[in-house]
């Protein structure tokens, strides 16, 4: 996402209101490896040429698939292994942790991919739903870790605004590059302040679900069914049958 300035308005009594004034940007990112490595001949170490499908390297080597080159970092011989960390058909497994959520909030949580969840037992259910209960009402944020074809993942298992279960694969702190972001502290929040707050909300008009769809080019290019509510499975449903 490049960065860009959002003025953000409301419509009130048919007047546009200005609301504010943002500066939006991923507000973290996670370097490419593209950008910090080459892919180089195995024999002679240079760079070969992408030509006719072929990878052709002037020592005379041609190779017909990106893997059969060598990452190096840029500007060194030093080869970037990337052993296989989980085996074909091999069971993951996460190892779950805990954190309160003050210690949390020191760190960056920045998403790079949301992954839904569904339980295989009811077992999972029962204890899935004490688990999310944890960070609902006992101010803990819930980690998971593992492995994944080649790459260690960092997750939080959570939910989202409309209360789906996910698993938030996050950036890892030590690979995240982090940009201008603007944080809040809440815990000084007083009642003027809520009341301020109720207020101000008041003149925002409702939205509904014509507001969450869109009307570009893509809905008449892309054939996407309708979502459907048959798709999501509610825990209490599980927990319900289980007894």
């Amino acid at each position: 996402m490049k960065q860009r300035t959002l003025k953000v308005v409301a419509d009130v009594m048919g007047m546009q209101t200005s609301i504010a004034v943002l500066k939006i940007q991923a507000f973290a990112t996670e370097p490419d490896l593209k950008e910090w490595t080459d892919l180089v001949c195995p024999k002679c170490g240079k760079v070969p040429k992408y030509s006719g499908a072929n990878y052709n390297c002037g020592c005379g080597e041609s190779y017909s698939w990106w893997g059969k080159l060598k990452r190096v970092i840029k500007g060194t011989v030093t080869e970037v292994l990337m052993p296989r960390l989980l085996g074909s058909g091999e069971e993951a497994v996460a190892k779950l942790y805990k954190m309160d959520i003050a210690t949390f909030s020191k760190y960056v949580d920045a998403t790079k991919e949301e992954r839904g969840v569904t339980v295989k037992d009811e077992a999972s259910a029962r204890n899935l739903f004490k688990l999310i209960v944890a960070t609902e009402k006992l101010g803990n944020v819930l980690i998971v870790r593992y492995n994944d074809t080649t790459e260690e993942v960092v997750a939080l298992l959570t939910q989202s605004v409309s209360r789906r279960v996910i698993l938030k694969n996050i950036i890892p702190i030590n690979l995240l590059e982090l940009k201008e972001t603007l944080k809040i502290d809440m815990s000084g929040i007083t009642e003027k302040d809520i009341e301020e707050a109720k207020g101000f909300l008041h003149i925002i008009p409702e939205a509904s679900e014509e507001t969450l769809k869109i009307n570009d080019y893509r809905v008449g290019a892309l054939n996407v069914t309708p979502v459907s509510e048959e798709k999501v499975v509610e825990l209490q449903t599980i927990l319900a049958k289980a007894k």
